[in-house]
């Protein structure tokens, strides 16, 4: 007997946040915004949390042009259960002196149809060698482009 492999539709967890990640790709941070509840709590691990959705406003704008004018995502992983949706990810963060490819794991709490709580950790040994080393990787786009 042949068996029938089923793959059940992503939650709508799972697609609110890749919705969440869609619009900080298109930079469309207003659509991003409504996405998260209004006492979201953001943090970038070990780097103190932002509380509240104006606070993670003011440091996604900070990371947006002309810092940042270029945001994607690979998605490895992503899953959820009982409203918390965990992913694996890489996020490409590109502008005019950064140029980082971040493997993130990322948890995202899930309450009344919007992001509650947006956690990502990286390995801060890569990421700070990346920092150190963006500048140059971006001019070096930069001259291939020409």
């Amino acid at each position: 007997m042949q068996q029938l492999e089923v793959t059940p539709q992503p939650s709508p967890g799972i697609h609110l946040v890749v919705a969440f990640l869609d619009a900080l790709k298109a930079l469309d941070l207003e659509r991003a915004l409504d996405m998260l509840s209004d006492d979201i709590v953001y943090q970038n691990v070990p780097l103190p949390p932002d509380r509240g959705k104006r606070r993670v406003a003011r440091t996604l704008r900070m990371m947006t042009p002309p810092l940042i004018t270029e945001f994607d995502y690979t998605m490895h992983q992503i899953a959820e259960t009982d409203g918390v949706v965990l992913s694996e990810r890489t996020d490409y963060l590109r502008g005019p002196v950064v140029d980082l490819s971040i493997w993130v794991w990322g948890t995202f709490e899930i309450k009344n149809g919007k992001i509650a709580l947006w956690r990502d950790r990286a390995d801060i040994g890569a990421v700070a060698y990346q920092l150190a080393t963006s500048p140059l990787r971006a001019l070096a786009r930069t001259l291939r482009a020409r």
